[in-house]
């Protein structure tokens, strides 16, 4: 594995999705409160901008982070497999506006946030369990459980749970990539 362009592949992604995001919610904060969670800003002339950057560099970094992936246990192939797969499916998030194609727009996104929380327990057996990893793991299941439920309600803070979801799964891979690393150098 390349890891150290793997690495800087994801933390340009990462960079990338929140600023974006971030833009999004200042030029239409409203975003935060109608429950319409990440894809609310896809829907919009002056949020469309931002919402595919930050869809398109998520989607492109993650296909170019597996490409650099050499698979040297099944975590790995796993991984690598599963990165081109929410890849693609992130493209499928975003052609897929919710307020006329909803229910091939949720399985996209219930799809891919399924796929993350597997990659994500694959690749924490892996991890040192340090605190800052241990609390990352706690944000992926808290706030990938609270982007559930507010996915069946009405209101609530889908926009906040779905962003934490996608930064800590993020972090929680950079943190594998580094693990990786440190064990390869070693």
């Amino acid at each position: 594995m390349s890891d150290k362009k793997a690495i800087s592949s994801l933390r340009l992604g990462i960079v990338l999705f929140v600023a974006m995001m971030l833009l999004c919610v200042i030029i239409r904060p409203v975003g935060l409160v109608v429950n319409s969670g990440i894809s609310y800003y896809g829907n919009y002339i002056d949020t469309i901008v931002p919402y595919l950057i930050a869809f398109m560099s998520a989607s492109f970094l993650m296909w170019r982070m597996s490409d650099l992936i050499i698979v040297k246990n099944k975590t790995d192939y796993f991984l690598k497999v599963g990165l081109k797969a929410v890849s693609i499916m992130l493209i499928g998030i975003m052609i897929t506006p919710y307020n006329f194609l909803d229910i091939v727009h949720k399985t996209f996104g219930t799809a891919t946030f399924l796929l993350q929380l597997f990659m994500m327990i694959a690749t924490s057996q892996y991890l040192k369990m340090n605190v800052v990893n241990i609390l990352l793991i706690a944000l992926v299941m808290t706030s990938g459980l609270f982007a559930f439920i507010f996915l069946l309600q009405s209101s609530g803070f889908m926009v906040e749970a779905q962003v934490v979801f996608q930064v800590s799964i993020w972090l929680l891979l950079l943190s594998y990539l580094k693990e990786h690393r440190r064990q390869t150098i070693k």
